[in-house]
């Protein structure tokens, strides 16, 4: 039976219990809360929304204009945190490409910095891999 959060706990579960290189989720406190921020966000802002549209509610905020103004805040701009992609980055990119392919209130738009950071995102080996 799958609860509640049981999705959110298992991540993070297995990325603090299998993942011991900290390229997903990294060692450094303010890093590894900025991953666990974007994650959230993933779910909580990016994809709700997109799901809202898809469900006929027909009212959603850009989460392509607040990743833009997110990836502004962060030095290379290639992730979401620290050098390297981050769980984040995987779990906002799915949402986010969810949204762009389905068209979602982005159509005729563009955001630099969002299509680059997912160019970033799906070029790292782990993705291919994974993907």
């Amino acid at each position: 039976m799958v609860l509640d959060q049981d999705c959110w706990h298992g991540n993070r579960y297995l990325v603090e219990t299998y993942e011991k290189s900290t390229r997903l989720l990294p060692s450094d406190r303010a890093h590894r809360v900025n991953v666990r921020v974007w994650v959230s966000a993933a779910e909580g802002t990016f994809l709700v929304h997109a799901l809202a549209i898809l469900y006929g509610s027909g009212a959603a905020p850009d989460a392509a204009d607040t990743l833009q103004a997110g990836l502004a805040g962060v030095s290379n701009a290639n992730f979401l945190v620290d050098d390297g992609m981050k769980i984040a980055d995987t779990m906002i990119e799915f949402s986010v490409v969810f949204i762009l392919k389905m068209g979602f209130g982005t159509k005729g738009r563009s955001w630099p910095a969002v299509e680059k950071w997912l160019a970033n995102v799906q070029n790292q080996e782990l993705y291919k891999k994974a993907v």
